[in-house]
């Protein structure tokens, strides 16, 4: 009777061991897909010529078209004029502010 109880008591513990194993594997699988997205999310986008990726600029970008308008959303993501630089349009390309067409 005592090695019975024995045996149920070694297969109790092969079943924790192997419940134990399967958490772990599961953690390490979540912990290496979480690293994947932030690091696809983070990865700096490509920007056109005269411009820089900032992960923090202004919601409205100013355009020839539009040189004084503002916007009350403070920070996206995304590719921004260098200094000195206006969009042609919008969403057009960045140009010098000075060669705007009159």
């Amino acid at each position: 009777m005592l090695a019975r109880k024995t045996n149920i008591t070694s297969a109790s513990t092969v079943k924790q061991i192997g419940t134990f194993n399967t958490m772990k594997f599961a953690q390490a699988l979540l912990a290496v897909l979480m690293l994947a997205v932030v690091s696809v999310h983070s990865a700096p986008q490509e920007c056109g010529p005269n411009e820089v990726y900032n992960e923090c600029g202004p919601a409205y970008q100013l355009s020839c078209e539009a040189k004084h308008e503002t916007c009350t959303v403070d920070c996206v993501a995304g590719c921004f004029c260098h200094d000195g630089y206006i969009r042609e349009t919008a969403g057009g390309a960045c140009i010098p502010s000075n060669e705007c067409p009159k």
